[in-house]
């Protein structure tokens, strides 16, 4: 297991389905992780989607910048 790694490096050369083994990977455990703190799954599951809408719209301009260069994208 990769530990997510090579999915986070296709979803930041572009490929989307990368970002979609992340959410299914993850997004049940960070659920949990986040109930554990907060105790309330509503606010629990909220959080997760702001962490992962976070992590779309912080990459989003690598993305570009990446496609536009070419460069290997996971090490920017």
């Amino acid at each position: 297991m990769d530990s997510g790694a090579d999915s986070y490096r296709r979803f930041l050369d572009g490929d989307d389905e990368g970002l979609a083994e992340i959410v299914r990977e993850y997004k049940d455990g960070l659920i949990l992780y986040l109930n554990g703190y907060v105790n309330n799954l509503y606010i629990a599951e909220e959080l997760t989607e702001d962490t992962f809408f976070r992590l779309i719209t912080r990459n989003f301009s690598r993305r570009s910048f990446c496609r536009r260069n070419a460069g290997p994208c996971w090490q920017t």
